[in-house]
């Protein structure tokens, strides 16, 4: 009987057989298992034995796609609680036509450690798992993964050794390195076929991708164009591709609302309001509401316009007859005193001259000045010119005041006739 028939005993996998080991992470997304084998957790498999120091066992995998070979498995069982073992070097070699003979060596990871009762994955060549395993590989090209032992596997004694499966050994596909002897195809010794398996990351498809907006990016994995309202171009440059163009709802300012309307279509309208692609008018984009704008005056308007006035929507179905918006603050001068963060009616109530939204005490905008000197720092610089330029044409209040030189009520051109010969230095 030869050695190989050892232990050839089917046993039912009691334990589901585990992806990965010594913590290794794996990758999903375009990852896919090659292999030969049909073996299952909880199905049948056959513990393969017995093994002698320098021999080997492999499988003659094919490529499902243009990719990168990234994880070998070895499936690794035994009869009995068996400790883990370090065999030889697990070696991916290139396909030499030359069955059961392997090509050139593409890949070589030395000293393995298998666990039994686990699919043992290897991603990385060396023990530090700093060096990724890396194989480029095309679509049906054919390749070896095999497996060393540097021990001797005594299956009958509850030893671990490799898996097959029980089905009819598929031809030119498992085989064995024998000492003496050489390489043997498996087909020629027993059935079924061994558990030793790649794991091939294949290249996603490239191509044009436009998103929601209809914004397109040129060379896009397909799975990096997935999102809801992504636009896939497999092979596809920008340049030649139309991207749809995105919907969304229209308003029409009071209220009135039509979904599925282009952003140039609803501009066209006379009172047409776009609010947004992908919106929907059940979302209640188009809800009145009142709307306290910065200068706290209210309008009864949709909380899209409200934003880009920079306003605060106070809610759908609001209105500015019962609401009570927030006054903008600024310096009341009453006299020559200044008093800060006043609305303009308590200003005015006092009574006072109000300084205008956000306007401070400092410098004083209530000191009667119309010498130029805008800061009040004793001189007429580069400081007050700026100032100048803020103010002109407009009314004196705050700092502007300094500048009415002709003491007018507004910062005029007189007023720059007068500044000029005013300026004292930088």
């Amino acid at each position: 009987m030869s050695r190989w028939n050892r232990g050839h005993t089917a046993y039912s996998l009691l334990a589901s057989a585990l992806i990965g080991t010594l913590g290794i992470p794996r990758a999903f997304g375009t990852e896919q298992v090659v292999k030969n084998d049909n073996v299952v957790d909880f199905g049948t498999a056959v513990i393969v034995g017995d093994f002698v120091p320098g021999e080997r066992a492999g499988a003659r995998l094919t490529s499902p796609c243009d990719g990168t070979i990234v994880a070998v498995q070895i499936l690794w069982y035994a009869n009995g609680a068996a400790e883990q073992s370090i065999q030889s070097a697990i070696t991916i070699n290139a396909d030499a036509g030359t069955f059961p003979n392997p090509g050139s060596q593409l890949e070589y990871l030395e000293a393995p450690l298998l666990s039994p009762g686990f699919i043992n994955e290897f991603r990385y060549t060396d023990e530090n798992n700093t060096t990724p395993i890396n194989v480029p590989v095309t679509t049906g090209q054919n390749f070896f993964v095999i497996l060393e032992f540097a021990e001797a596997t005594d299956v009958g004694g509850g030893g671990a050794s490799i898996l097959r499966d029980v089905g009819a050994c598929q031809s030119q596909r498992s085989m064995i390195f024998a000492i003496p002897g050489g390489w043997i195809p498996w087909c020629f010794i027993s059935s079924g076929n061994f558990a030793i398996r790649a794991v091939v990351d294949c290249q996603d498809p490239i191509g044009a991708c436009c998103d929601g907006d209809a914004n397109c990016t040129n060379d896009v994995e397909q799975d990096q164009c997935q999102g809801e309202f992504d636009t896939f171009f497999s092979g596809q440059a920008c340049g030649a591709v139309s991207c749809p163009v995105p919907t969304g709802a229209c308003c029409n300012g009071s209220g009135g609302c039509l979904d599925d309307v282009t952003e140039q279509t609803c501009n066209g309208f006379p009172t047409g309001v776009y609010a947004g692609n992908h919106t929907a008018c059940v979302d209640g984009v188009c809800d009145v509401g009142a709307c306290c704008k910065p200068d706290g005056s209210c309008a009864d308007i949709i909380e899209l316009a409200c934003t880009e006035q920079n306003g605060l929507f106070e809610g759908a179905g609001t209105v500015c007859a019962s609401t009570s918006c927030p006054q903008p603050l600024g310096a009341c001068c009453i006299g020559t005193a200044c008093v800060p963060n006043q609305t303009e009616l308590n200003c005015v109530n006092f009574p006072g001259t109000w300084q205008g939204p956000a306007s401070t005490c400092t410098p004083n905008p209530c000191t009667a000045c119309t010498d130029g000197d805008a800061d009040q720092d004793g001189d007429n610089d580069l400081y007050d010119f700026a100032a100048f330029q803020a103010c002109f044409g407009g009314p004196d209040t705050g700092i502007c005041a300094c500048l009415d030189m002709d003491n007018d009520g507004d910062v005029d051109a007189v007023d720059m006739a007068l500044f000029v010969p005013a300026l004292t230095g930088p």
